[in-house]
This record gives structure tokens, sequence and C-alpha cells, in this order.
């Protein structure tokens, strides 16, 4: 393994892109780990974090790159024309206005 502790400048000329794909909430952080497309494995002691595209290690015939791994992401769009209304409203807060709020005054007596 080995330690990386902040980014590099640019791509070497002549050398190969090789890439360190991460997901987004481990892109946030300080210290991880994680495996290349070649299996070479990093670890990262950083005093700032990477971002996507950032070169962090140069061998003799490779650059090595992190990439943002892409994710899901729910259209709101999509949603509207099902019918399904905004993400979060689905449910509504129960109502006891038909309950006698006289009933719970008399059972305290």
């Amino acid at each position: 393994m080995r330690l990386i502790h902040g980014p590099l400048s640019g791509r070497l000329g002549g050398t190969l892109l090789t890439i360190l794909k991460v997901d987004r909430l481990r892109l946030a952080k300080r210290r991880w780990r994680g495996f290349a497309e070649d299996g070479e494995e990093f670890g990262f002691d950083l005093e700032y974090p990477l971002r996507d595209g950032t070169f962090f290690f140069h061998s003799e015939t490779r650059s090595y790159a992190i990439e943002q791994q892409t994710e899901p992401v729910i259209d709101r769009l999509s949603r509207k024309r099902l019918g399904l209304g905004p993400i979060g409203l689905g449910f509504r807060k129960p109502s006891f206005s038909h309950r006698n709020p006289s009933r719970k005054t008399q059972g305290l007596r």
C-alpha cells in the first residue's frame, strides 16, 4: 500500500492514465483507502479532501487520478408526470379533530 498525503500538479507525459474510482462520501473524507484499476492499493491521509480528476501518484509508467463514481438521481419532473407529487410529502400527519377533547379532561378528574 502506498500512502498519499496530497494532490499532484498533473499527468506526466508518456505515462498511462490509471483511475481510482471513489464514491462521493468517501471522496469527501481526509482518511480513506482504495484500489486503482490495476489493483494497486492506496491509503490517503490528506490535509483536505481531493476532488474529481485530481492526480495523486506517478510511477515510471502510470499516472493515477481520482474519478468520482456516478450516482442514481431521482428526476422530480418525472414524478410530477406520474402524478406522485413532491418527494417527502406522500404522508400526512393524522388528524384527530373528530375526537371530543372534553373526554380526555373527564378521565383526569
